[in-house]
């Protein structure tokens, strides 16, 4: 149980303290500890948003790249890179405190289409 809690991105300590925590939870339920484990989410996992949340997420990420709701997956890419060539702080240092806001919020977005959306699940 252990090294399940470890293959999620936990020390050997605090998957031990997880597992001890999920063994007084269980009561002495096997089956409820070994689901307790499954269900646990991988360390630095973003926490699942609902269908409503996802959507809202989805579109302000789309609005941050300048993209609508039908782009594609290479769309989402192409614009990216386009931006952080635009916005990056190294080419704006005159700028920088707000090219380092720009390329943050970019950068996220990018990264919340390609790895978190549902939106492109088909196309990964």
């Amino acid at each position: 149980m252990i090294q399940q809690i470890e293959k999620k991105g936990f020390s050997p300590e605090e998957a031990q303290a997880v597992a001890d925590d999920l063994i007084k939870q269980s009561g002495g339920n096997v089956e409820h500890l070994h689901q307790s484990v499954r269900k646990i989410r991988p360390r630095g996992a973003p926490p699942k948003l609902s269908a409503e949340q996802m959507k809202h997420r989805n579109q302000q990420s789309l609005k941050a790249l300048g993209l609508s709701e039908g782009a594609s997956l290479n769309d989402v890419k192409k614009a990216y890179q386009s931006l952080v060539l635009k916005n990056h702080p190294d080419k704006n240092p005159e700028n920088n405190k707000e090219s380092e806001k720009i390329f943050q919020i970019i950068t996220e977005a990018n990264r919340h289409l390609t790895e978190d959306s549902d939106l492109f699940k088909s196309q990964r």
